[in-house]
């Protein structure tokens, strides 16, 4: 695959181009025009109040005109972008702010629980598995879907793991699809990208109907022992392959507006280690890491993923004494190596390999203060809301990372359409 060229002999980054003049304009603008509002309104009052004209009016429309002529449409979207998502932050209190860092499982309690526990954390999404979804009809499950929003804001993500072969959520019930999504390395053999491509397109279209609005995939581990853990669920190739078909599996599913969450980072590896179960510790060394395992994410995120998921494995080479998940060394290569700007999210927080991780704090906040923005599936969602609120409140997190992670997530859900009724 050529254009992986651009990863490679680049050490120690993958950075992409710095970014365009016009973003850093933007802010300016936004100020340039806040200000001249500003004073045409007191230049207004104050002749109303004295009975005198505005001097220099035509001088200062002049002015504002100019100002608007050197706003491309493309800086003019985005400053509308920026006001409502400003707008939509200065509205959420603490709580609510907190409660859009997790992502909560219903853990099999009773619909109406679940749906008080959404409410009562103002929770930011839900992640639904095969038990959630078993046995509904398309109607059933439409409905089910709307009423956990309504329980909400109406704005949340709504994940499932459907990544085709072994794991698939939603497709392995025969009421809503007559067979399950296949594996990758079935349809490649059959099909080649090609086939990767349309079945990533009808998958996406597939759950959209139901209202899910992210998929937690493709896997972009790069695999190739077939006694490996992760080797069923992976492409299965070597590292140029996997990263054509993270690209190829991204592109498709955010062209039908369904978002993708490419995992698991830095990658899990040949190991027959499963992290569900307990610790798993990978020797890689972060060269190694450069020089295969990033870049199939590398170009998960060129493609236009939404998130990239965190594993539980312990990286030895990077950092011997956390998981990837409450290691900033870890995320901070994600963030400063491949110039990651969106959503981290962990993997799940109920997971056997991170209870002798905490440090003596929620797990949760021991991974946001890692860097992790969203909390996948947490054991329980009441008491991880209150134990991020509280480490708000006593500094443990400060209010610009919390904002900052807000920030984040609220982009990628207008990314998805949601919050499409808020005004600006």
């Amino acid at each position: 695959m050529s254009d992986l060229n651009r990863y490679r002999g680049r050490s120690p980054s993958y950075r992409r181009a710095a970014p365009s003049d016009n973003i850093y304009r933007t802010p300016l603008l936004i100020t340039i025009l806040g200000l001249a509002v500003i004073a045409a309104v007191f230049l207004c009052a104050w002749a109303g109040v004295f009975g005198r004209s505005v001097p220099n009016t035509a001088a200062s429309i002049n002015a504002l005109q100019a100002v608007a002529h050197r706003i491309t449409p493309d800086e003019g979207r985005q400053l509308m972008r920026d006001m409502k998502l400003d707008s939509i932050i200065e509205d959420m209190t603490t709580q609510q702010k907190v409660g859009q860092l997790l992502l909560l499982r219903s853990h099999n309690i009773p619909d109406e629980q679940f749906r008080a526990e959404i409410s009562d954390t103002c929770a930011g999404g839900v992640v639904l598995f095969a038990d959630d979804i078993k046995g509904k009809d398309s109607a059933q499950l439409t409905e089910y879907i709307r009423s956990l929003q309504q329980s909400s804001d109406g704005n949340m993500l709504i994940c499932v793991d459907e990544e085709g072969g072994d794991v698939v959520r939603v497709s392995s019930n025969r009421n809503l699809r007559s067979a399950s999504f296949r594996s990758p390395r079935r349809l490649y053999a059959e099909g080649g990208m090609e086939l990767i491509a349309s079945d990533a397109t009808e998958k996406a279209r597939f759950l959209r109907q139901f209202g899910f609005n992210v998929n937690f995939a493709p896997v972009a581990d790069v695999v190739t022992l077939r006694d490996a853990m992760m080797y069923r669920r992976a492409f299965g190739g070597d590292a140029a392959s996997t990263a054509e078909f993270v690209r190829t599996v991204v592109t498709a599913s955010e062209a039908e507006g369904v978002g993708t969450c490419v995992k698991h980072f830095p990658g899990y590896g040949n190991t027959s280690g499963d992290t569900h179960n307990g610790v798993v510790t990978l020797d890689t060394t972060l060269e190694q890491l450069r020089e295969n395992d990033f870049i199939p994410f590398a170009e998960g995120i060129e493609a236009g993923c939404g998130a990239v998921m965190i594993t539980h494995t312990v990286m030895k080479g990077i950092d011997p004494d956390h998981p990837a998940t409450m290691s900033p060394e870890v995320i901070g290569l994600l963030r400063e190596e491949l110039s990651f700007e969106g959503v981290t999210v962990s993997d799940g927080m109920d997971m056997g390999a991170i209870r002798a991780y905490s440090g003596g704090r929620d797990v949760c906040v021991t991974a946001f203060l890692a860097g992790v923005d969203l909390m996948c599936t947490p054991d329980d969602g009441r008491a991880t809301h209150r134990a991020l609120c509280d480490a708000v409140a006593d500094g443990t997190i400060s209010m610009e990372q919390l904002d900052a992670a807000v920030r984040r997530i609220i982009n990628w859900k207008l990314d998805l359409g949601l919050y499409a009724e808020t005004a600006a």
